[in-house]
Formats: structure tokens, sequence, C-alpha cells
């Protein structure tokens, strides 16, 4: 196989080494890095979506610096950033965001459950599975917003759906 690399793409192993799995994963599934499957072969790009490094293969990925799958292996390759882009620092404002009632009722109970975006840590301490949206749904009925009204059943499913990571989305917890 060549050592070919388009133009615009640098070998993943670059960033890899510079910043460290963990760290590029957190990364990628953020959407802040873009990676591409190159088919050397056939000379073709696949852009990877940040859902794909959910996956428990992607570590193995990252650390080969290769997507396997049947009988290929495709170099990644990550798309490098404009100089313009990277030196523009992102503007944050000294006057405090208003956060809605809603949105600090849902930031409490992810810190309660701790919720996390990469590796859920939320776990339920007697079954040792995620939280449950059920479980998430209950605490917000349970709960009053800092308004002192109370929260509607189908408000409770839409917060507790958007409370949990997309991984935990996915189900396959077993019922117990």
């Amino acid at each position: 196989m060549s050592r070919f690399i388009p133009r615009g793409y640098s070998p993943l192993e670059t960033l890899r080494d510079q910043v460290g799995v963990t760290e590029l994963r957190q990364q990628l599934l953020a959407g802040e890095e873009q990676v591409v499957r190159y088919d050397e072969v056939g000379g073709h790009l696949h852009a990877m979506l940040p859902n794909e490094w959910l996956s428990d293969s992607s570590e193995r990925w990252l650390e080969n610096g290769h997507y396997g799958f049947l009988h290929r292996w495709d170099r990644l390759l990550i798309k490098e950033r404009k100089p313009a882009a990277a030196s523009v620092p992102r503007q944050h404002s000294d006057k405090a965001q208003y956060v809605s009632p809603h949105i600090e009722l849902m930031l409490r109970a992810i810190r309660q459950f701790s919720i996390s975006e990469v590796l859920p840590t939320g776990r339920d301490p007697e079954t040792k599975q995620l939280i449950s949206k059920e479980v998430l749904r209950d605490y917000f009925l349970s709960s009053r917003l800092s308004t002192g009204a109370e929260i509607s059943p189908n408000l409770a499913n839409v917060m507790a759906t958007l409370c949990r990571p997309p991984e935990a989305m996915k189900g396959g917890n077993k019922r117990v």
C-alpha cells in the first residue's frame, strides 16, 4: 500500500500522539475533530460521524490508526484545521446567560446521578446498570421547578430523554 495522504489531511497518529487516545476520542465524540477512513486501494475518503466513536472498537482504531472491517483496513486520517479558524478564540460573554428552570432541574439531575457523556457513570447502585429513563422521569415528577411549578408527565419524559447520553438511548439494558 502507498503512504500517499490526500491534501488537507494528516495521519491520525500525529494528533493521537499529542493528546492521547482518551482525549482524542472525547474530541471526536464532541465533533471537535473530523476523521475520515481512507481506502488506500481505491483512493476513497469516507467521513466518520461522531457517534461512531461510541463503539467499543473505537479505542482500538485510534491506537492502531486503522479502521478494520471484513477483510479491509482503511487508514484513519484527520482533517487539518484551517489556520485562521484555529487561531480565533471562542468568545465568552462576561454576562451570565439565562438558564431556564427546566434546564436547571436537568443539570441538577445530571449531577445527582453522575451522568457523563463518554463513559456514563450514572449507574443504579443495586443493578449496576445505567440510570434508566424511567428513574429520571420519576425524579422529575417528584421535583419542582425553581418557580415552584410541578413537571407534567410528558415534560418529565422529554427531560429524562435529554439528560441521558446518546449511548444510553440505544437501549439494551436488561430488565431485572
